[in-house]
Parts: structure tokens; sequence; C-alpha cells
């Protein structure tokens, strides 16, 4: 709020900043948490269960699978926050995924605990979504359930669910890939321009000699 006021700047435009340079923050501290041999995870025999100072066994490399998650999800949300979008948008997946993140690997540490920290971020993303889309979360509280008993108890209305869930992920991918290509096709194209100026002869100085 203070920094908002400070350079006049939105304050979800803020938090978007901020989420990234937290989310940057934890990839870092979570590799110096593995190298270091702060938070040992749970004993393991896989093959990529590596040993941390002080404790017994081979332990399942938490820290290091944290930190390479959180930096996959900074390089999602980048782009994202980069371009055109609603304030506060970036901030509130950033704190559901964080929150979604920490309760899934809490299971793999040794020492429990995280749980109070990764829920609270989940319902705090949850309500930065409802505060800036000024949606009603009882209405949509409501919606779910009525569409949940109506998925169960109507056979007519699940076939045609199931069938639009399947035509969205199909179309999603075709339009995922359809993008990349495009991406890649204009990343060739200015590696192209780019190696043409890099064999371009330079320009005679003196074109009397010619």
């Amino acid at each position: 709020i203070y920094a908002s006021k400070r350079f006049k700047q939105n304050i979800w435009q803020i938090g978007d900043t901020a989420i990234l340079g937290l989310i940057g923050g934890m990839v870092f501290g979570q590799l110096g948490c593995f190298f270091g041999g702060c938070s040992a995870g749970i004993e393991s025999s896989a093959f990529f269960a590596s040993s941390v100072v002080g404790v017994v066994g081979k332990r399942f490399p938490v820290s290091l699978a944290e930190a390479i998650i959180l930096a996959l999800l900074l390089f999602r949300l980048w782009p994202q926050a980069i371009k055109f979008h609603v304030f506060g948008r970036v901030l509130s997946k950033g704190l559901i995924y964080l929150g979604v993140i920490k309760l899934f690997l809490e299971s793999y540490h040794d020492q429990k605990g995280g749980y109070f920290f990764s829920i609270p971020l989940i319902f705090l993303g949850i309500f930065v979504h409802y505060k800036i889309s000024k949606r009603n979360i009882i209405s949509d509280v409501r919606s779910l359930f009525l569409g949940t008993v109506k998925f169960i108890t109507n056979p007519g209305y699940r076939k045609v669910k199931v069938a639009s869930f399947y035509s969205g992920c199909y179309n999603g991918i075709r339009l995922t890939a359809y993008n990349s290509k495009i991406s890649w096709r204009w990343r060739f194209r200015k590696v192209g321009k780019l190696l043409k100026k890099v064999h371009v002869k330079p320009t005679p100085k003196n074109y009397n000699q010619y």
C-alpha cells in the first residue's frame, strides 16, 4: 500500500511484480537449502535420493524438487506479467500455485508443519482473484454445488459435460501446439536475419578502386 502511494502505481500491479520476485527468491532459497542441508526430505531408496548433512540415510531431495517446480512456475508467470493483463491476476495465480506446491510437497518433508503456510496462501490467492474480478464467491460455490449434483444425477448432462471437457482439452492442445509453432517460426526468422547481417560484406570506402 505504501509503495503504491509512494510511486503512484496500482497496488495490484505492484503485487504482480512482487510475487515474481518472491518466487525467484524462493528458488535460490530452496537451492541453498538443498546444498546446505537445512530442509531434509523423507527417507528414500530412489536412485535420485541424496545424502543430507547431519541426517542419517539418503533422503528425497525435496528442496531441489521445490526449486525446480518454482522455477517452472516463474517461467510460466513471467510472460503473463510483462504482457497486457488484468492487474492482480498474476498475483492471485502465484499465491494459489505457491500454496498448492507447498501443500503437495509437504508430505515429502521429514519435519511437517508447512500446512499452516500453504493453506493460507491458497485462500489469499482466491481472495485476490475475487477482489479483482468482483465476482461473488457465494454464487460461484452455489453454482458449483448444483452443477456437481446435476453431473452425478443426470446422465445426459454428464455425457455433455464429459464430451465438452475432452473437446476443450483437444482444442487447447491444438492451440498450444499452433502457438508454439508460430513462436518458434518467428525465432528462426530472427536468427536467419541476424545471420544474414553477420555475413553482409562491408561497404567499400573507396569506390574509385573498383
